[in-house]
């Protein structure tokens, strides 16, 4: 899009404000998009990354834009266990590989009991537990997990408000659930404690044990946006490229875990920059030589630039508390984002990545700075 900014002699930020997806559109699959926050999302990347304003010699701003929807089709499951001290087990069949699932489980059932995550632990089922479930991956488990556990959190929730019911002598629809405590509508004065309850509900069976089943048949209409914008600088006597900040911008929904979702959205940027300017596979007659980590080069902390993050929250999500997905929003435009900003900077535009002083130097070469 740059390329045809550059030819239009226009600025890319007005280019892409002119031409981004609105609500109806259609992709090129066919599907139709709802709830679009591509302006907003982009908008408030440039104006946190000061777009339009003047830079130093040599440096450039880029834009990446692009948008991911939840996770495809699949099936969880979830059980909760409540026992007569007040205290919830959730088995799931998701293992946490890194990315706070099983924190997040717990989030969801402590929200809906109105009690401590403290007070709920997550374990791992198996084959004898659940016939099959959905695998950690594509940006699905908080919506497909994440549901099967709120769906099972309130039922438990109800059954918890029908033994209150019972030891109140009212009917269940009276009885309110606040703050771990059950209170009566009738008598506001008198309550009782989550462990009270729990323990009358779970005197006949020693528990109360529920189960949930959610399935994804189909991608929500409701895509998640991402902008970012890159700030690079290039010395021209090497080719040498230094990412200066980045500045990401997200559509997100409800965010569950806000520590763990700043996580995934840093941790995305990072490996995007690593695809952008140093990691490659390099082979020699189909073997790969670039078999171990002293060739093959990721980003460590010191190749990191400052980050800025914006959200831009609108809770219309199809995950749990109308949540969206955000794992791998962060990878896709990054390499984008500062390919463009090397274009600007020194009016040099490369097709292949990574984006190495080798590459920037020979083009600097050929066209000369600023072609």
């Amino acid at each position: 899009m740059d390329l045809i900014a550059k030819a239009l002699r226009m600025d890319p930020l007005k280019l892409r404000l002119k031409n981004l997806l609105d609500d109806g559109d259609k992709l090129p699959g066919g599907r139709a998009i709802d709830k679009v926050r591509a302006r907003e999302t982009l908008q408030a990347a440039a104006e946190k990354a000061g777009w339009g304003k003047k830079r130093g010699k040599n440096v450039g701003l880029g834009i990446g834009v692009s948008f991911r929807h939840v996770g495809g089709s699949g099936k969880a499951n979830a059980e909760l266990s409540l026992l007569p001290d007040g205290r919830v087990t959730v088995l799931t069949a998701v293992p946490d590989i890194g990315t706070g699932t099983h924190t997040l489980l717990q989030q969801i059932v402590a929200e809906v009991l109105t009690i401590s995550p403290d007070n709920v632990r997550t374990m791992i089922g198996d084959t004898d537990t659940f016939e099959s479930d959905a695998a950690p991956g594509g940006s699905k488990i908080t919506n497909m997990s994440g549901h099967a556990v709120l769906e099972a959190a309130q039922e438990l929730r109800g059954k918890l408000l029908s033994a209150a019911a019972l030891l109140f002598e009212c009917d269940a629809g009276d009885v309110r659930l606040d703050n771990g405590r059950f209170s009566a509508s009738r008598d506001a004065k008198k309550n009782l404690s989550f462990s009270e309850v729990a323990g009358k509900a779970a005197k006949d069976d020693g528990e109360v044990r529920v189960r949930s089943s959610f399935e994804v048949k189909g991608r929500s209409p409701v895509p998640a946006f991402v902008a970012q914008i890159a700030e690079v600088q290039v010395d021209t006597e090497t080719g040498q490229l230094t990412v200066k900040r980045m500045t990401t911008a997200h559509d997100v929904g409800t965010v569950i875990n806000p520590i763990t979702h700043q996580g995934q959205i840093e941790g995305g940027l990072v490996q995007g920059l690593g695809y952008a300017v140093m990691e490659e596979v390099v082979t020699d007659h189909g073997r790969v030589v670039t078999a171990n980590l002293g060739d093959y080069r990721i980003p460590c902390t010191r190749d990191l630039p400052p980050l800025q993050t914006v959200l831009i929250e609108d809770p219309t999500g199809p995950g749990p508390f109308a949540a969206k997905q955000i794992g791998e929003n962060g990878i896709i435009a990054t390499a984008p984002a500062v390919a463009n900003a090397l274009d600007d900077a020194v009016g040099v535009r490369l097709f292949d990545l990574p984006l190495t002083a080798e590459r920037i130097h020979s083009a600097l070469k050929s066209t000369g700075p600023g072609a």
